[in-house]
């Protein structure tokens, strides 16, 4: 007999018999799988508007307690959009700037993180944004980001869904994959409210 025989046979009994799930556990667990309600008034916010409205840069998104993100020629831009669907103005003193932004969503979530914090694609979730920001060349603008709303989690950015307003095909807001911001090198940014 050696003395890891009654280590193997304590082993091979818990296997077989596994202790009863703590119910305090199963609880929490349980609360924690249910859908955050701040995420479904962003992700209902963001549907409302599916297949609707004109694009227009730094157009939308300062009153977000309207009924539409679009202002009153009926434009609107990607962060206004997503601005509005988050219930928030686009004008604001908490994030560098003033101003919610493609770069200043992207600056925030992955710097002194006020307002927004970067997550792995595999953690998106509905509620969140998936942002790229723009890119300078000697000071130039040569091309602007793009934010969208994600209202379906997924494991890759290919699986992820997002609702944006773009400069596209017309309507301006429409529901796509989160492709685009995966070959852009784009990141997931989830208010920092929520934890």
């Amino acid at each position: 007999m050696s003395l890891l025989d009654p280590l193997l046979a304590l082993f091979r009994r818990s296997i077989a018999n596994p202790p009863a799930p703590d119910p305090v556990l199963e609880v929490e667990r349980k609360i924690l799988e249910l859908p955050d309600p701040r995420a479904e008034r962003v992700v209902a916010r963001a549907r409302r508007h599916l297949g609707t409205g004109r694009y227009g840069l730094g157009r939308g998104g300062r009153h977000p307690d309207a009924v539409t993100p679009f202002d009153r020629d009926g434009l609107c831009d990607c962060s206004g959009f997503a601005a509005w669907s988050l219930g928030r103005d686009r004008k604001t003193d908490e994030i560098d700037g003033g101003w919610i932004s493609t770069d200043s969503i992207v600056a925030d979530a992955t710097g002194p993180r006020r307002m927004f914090r970067a997550v792995p694609i595999g953690e998106a979730a509905p509620g969140d944004l998936v942002v790229y920001g723009g890119q300078r060349v000697g000071g130039v603008r040569v091309r602007i980001g793009h934010v969208g709303v994600v209202v379906e989690s997924g494991a890759t950015w290919d699986a992820v869904r997002v609702i944006h307003c773009h400069g596209g095909k017309r309507p301006a807001v429409s529901e796509s994959t989160a492709a685009l911001w995966g070959r852009k090198r784009g990141i997931v940014a989830r208010p920092v409210a929520w934890g």
